[in-house]
């Protein structure tokens, strides 16, 4: 097995007889082993396995960057958790710049060691202060991103996200109901894919077996099984395509309209367990105009997923240029926080699904053409940030992913295969904050401004300690 190991030390420097001496104060040293993500990469063959092993990054890529935290983060995620912050971090640089939590890559004491490699990082006394309960190794990419409210995140793959077909801002194109290609919701947990239409005062939801588990370790050729077809006499108010959209809560699925430049929303609400039925609530949320979100290229009676983004009891929407977040199952209409949107207002390309991730966090993808590149927001601990996505489709070659997400300054990365021919594919995404290991410690401990540290981590193949 894959063996980490951190060293983290904490000096004072002084000089002594015109030569600088240092003292460590504090040094901690613990194993750990590697996340899912990294060993699925070697040992499951998971994706990768598809890419000509010219193209393939080294295991080096996977840390050769650091992210320290001011809480413990959970290794079977291959993320930070959503209440993290960062303290420090670094890059595969040397930084002198003013960014208070970047270090240095001590390139002297880096590089290969007996069965295995070994990766340092400084930070002088200006840098890296704060509280230290977890130190990750991920990407330099990530390692060098400074995160604010106006910074463009360079590349970070990578966290996977599987969109099949709808399952995104592409499923408009498939009519055929063998393919996957409509299914608006995949349920990977139940391998299961829905896809919700409104015609002429009926509900219809096709229900799809999907082995999410075959179709992420494969190249995602298959012809998905349509087990049943329910359909529900309602009628639907604000049809349109600019003003609703689906969303799943793992329990129920929600389709959500709007009237435009108000805050009147209804949901209607089906229960996975009981898929004849709809209940329907309406809101109107004072202080809240809805906007458009959709484009036009898309047809009336098949709703978009996630337009609109539905955590737990709240639904998360765009109002005037600001963020909002509404109660929907708690049926409160005052309830309503409302966000400045980092990008300052808000463009079409916004108008695009958002993709909820395990931590946490979420994120907008932008509703434009995959070779574009865009800017959009990303949330994670309660802020928001600027991101740049750049997507990499209009391609046949699955080895293309390794080839393309490498030095394009992008966060979002997407595989697919024959775009041109529905079903559409596999589409891997990746996004910040990935981790490819996780070391908490025993300890909370403190840098403080009069301390220099230094990280070592070591990556060995042994039984482990």
């Amino acid at each position: 097995m894959l063996q980490g190991k951190t060293i983290l030390e904490f000096a004072r420097e002084k000089k002594v007889n015109n030569r600088v001496e240092r003292e460590v104060v504090k040094r901690i040293e613990k194993h750990n082993n590697i996340t899912p993500w990294i060993s699925d990469l070697l040992h499951q063959g998971d994706f990768y396995r598809l890419i000509d092993p010219a193209k393939m990054f080294p295991l080096s890529q996977f840390v050769n960057g650091c992210i320290l935290t001011d809480k413990a983060n959970d290794p079977t995620l291959s993320m930070i958790a959503g209440d993290s912050e960062i303290t420090a971090q670094a890059g595969n640089d040397s930084y002198s710049g003013t960014y208070s939590k970047r270090g240095t890559f001590n390139q002297i004491e880096s590089g290969l060691i007996t069965n295995g490699i070994r990766n340092v990082w400084d930070w002088g006394t200006a840098y890296g202060n704060g509280t230290i309960a977890s130190v990750c190794c991920t990407r330099a990419e990530f390692g060098k991103t400074e995160l604010g409210t106006t910074a463009a995140i360079p590349d970070s793959g990578a966290v996977a996200h599987v969109r099949l077909g709808g399952e995104g801002n592409y499923g408009w194109y498939s009519s055929d109901a063998s393919t996957l290609g409509k299914c608006q919701i995949i349920d990977f947990a139940n391998e299961r894919g829905y896809f919700v239409k409104y015609d002429s005062g009926t509900i219809t939801i096709e229900v799809y077996r999907v082995p999410t588990l075959h179709l992420h370790l494969t190249d995602a050729r298959y012809t998905a099984e349509l087990l049943e077809t329910h359909t529900i006499s309602q009628t639907v108010d604000n049809v349109d395509k600019r003003t609703w959209t689906v969303c799943f809560t793992g329990s129920a699925i929600h389709l959500i309209t709007f009237q435009y430049n108000t805050g009147n929303l209804k949901d209607y609400a089906i229960s996975l367990s009981d898929l004849d039925t709809v209940t329907v609530t309406s809101h109107t949320y004072s202080g809240v105009t809805f906007n458009y979100f959709n484009r036009n290229w898309r047809t009336d009676n098949y709703p978009r997923k996630d337009c609109f983004l539905l955590i737990g009891n709240y639904l998360w929407g765009y109002s005037g240029n600001k963020i909002v977040k509404c109660n929907l199952l708690g049926n409160n209409d005052a309830d309503v926080t409302a966000y400045n949107n980092p990008l300052g207002t808000l463009s079409e390309e916004m108008n695009g699904p958002a993709i909820y991730l395990p931590n946490g966090d979420w994120y907008k993808v932008p509703d434009g053409s995959p070779l574009n590149i865009y800017e959009t927001v990303y949330q994670h601990n309660g802020n928001f940030y600027r991101v740049r996505m750049c997507g990499m489709g209009n391609t046949s070659d699955a080895g293309e992913y390794a080839q393309n997400v490498t030095g394009k300054g992008s966060v979002i990365a997407s595989m697919r295969i024959n775009w041109n021919t529905p079903p559409s594919g596999l589409n891997l995404y990746t996004f910040f904050p990935y981790v490819s290991t996780v070391n908490n410690l025993e300890e909370v401990v403190t840098k403080s401004a009069d301390l220099t540290m230094k990280l070592t981590y070591e990556i060995t193949v042994g039984s482990g300690t």
